[in-house]
């Protein structure tokens, strides 16, 4: 359960990268770092909160 929540979340990570490339068409370096960063993070806590979820240990 853990390992697939973190290969969920890789695959989310990949495709929020990839949407956000073709949104903005240019690269602006820093502003697209900072954005993927930011997705990242997101979708990690995410991640963490469904692993915490599957361990019984989080409640809503």
């Amino acid at each position: 359960m853990i390992i697939q929540s973190w290969i969920i979340a890789g695959l989310v990570i990949g495709c929020l990268a990839l949407i956000l490339f073709v949104v903005l068409g240019e690269v602006n370096s820093v502003n697209t770092i900072a954005a993927i960063v930011a997705f990242t993070l997101a979708t990690i806590l995410l991640a963490v909160k469904r692993v915490l979820s599957d361990l019984g240990l989080h409640s809503e």
